[in-house]
């Protein structure tokens, strides 16, 4: 066979290729052999989920934030426990994603910052407690209204959008003792302790306990684990009179 006789034979193997691949197109029925049970317009919609099941992506906002009390002293600390309710993992950088908002009106605003860090992720069904700081948001004698709530920022792992939840409002006592000193006389009398080597200053929770006036310091312990968000399973506490800012008491302690 000589070169041209090879090229037709080619040309018409391609062509006949092309035939074949076109052909299942070719083969659906035109409007006119269709019956009239299959005219598009007379079909019916495919059949839509659960009227509650929410829309795609609407899963991740379920993401909720807590505080664990809902009038606090200056002083003492705010549990904010975040929630991971949704289905997919979550993150945000854990020092710079809280807000503190002030409600004005029927508005909240929120203060900004601007920061860096190590991003914190928490899987789906998982949930973390940031301690935070009541500030003495009010003058001494004002009462206080639950006028203060925070705002997380975080995001989807693998997504860009930001999303936002929001915790109960919560309001800061203006009358009376707080524990605003309770910390720093804690610090105080634990190094003359023999337990100062084993504390851990950085983790801290201030308790307001309303049946005696104090302050109970909660130190945990170097390297102890976290049995509640802010609860320590070992640690060392310190009970401060909130008056007086005197030590009443302080042992060491295993829950």
């Amino acid at each position: 066979m000589n070169r041209r006789s090879i090229t037709l034979t080619l040309l018409t193997g391609l062509a006949l290729a092309a035939c074949v691949e076109r052909a299942p197109a070719d083969l659906s029925p035109s409007a006119d052999d269709m019956p009239a049970s299959a005219d598009p317009a007379q079909e019916e919609p495919p059949a839509a989920g659960p009227p509650d099941a929410p829309p795609p992506g609407d899963a991740t906002r379920q993401v909720t934030l807590r505080t664990d009390k809902e009038v606090y002293r200056a002083g003492e600390s705010i549990v904010v426990t975040i929630d991971n309710n949704s289905t997919a993992p979550v993150q945000f950088v854990e020092v710079c994603a809280l807000h503190l908002c002030q409600q004005s009106g029927e508005d909240w605003i929120c203060e900004e910052k601007e920061c860096d860090g190590p991003a914190t992720v928490l899987d789906s069904g998982d949930q973390l407690g940031i301690l935070m700081e009541a500030m003495p948001l009010f003058p001494a004698g004002q009462s206080a209204e639950p006028g203060w709530r925070y705002k997380l920022d975080y995001r989807i792992v693998s997504e860009d959008p930001y999303y936002f939840a929001h915790s109960n409002p919560f309001a800061v006592a203006g009358q009376g003792p707080d524990c605003g000193q309770a910390r720093q006389v804690a610090l105080n009398h634990a190094q003359s302790t023999d337990y100062w080597n084993q504390i851990d200053v950085n983790r801290a929770r201030i308790t307001w306990l309303d049946e005696d006036q104090t302050c109970l310091v909660d130190f945990a312990w170097q390297g102890t684990a976290e049995i509640l968000p802010g609860l320590w399973a070992e640690g060392y506490s310190v009970v401060v009179g909130a008056k007086l800012g005197r030590v009443r008491e302080a042992y060491a302690y295993e829950r």
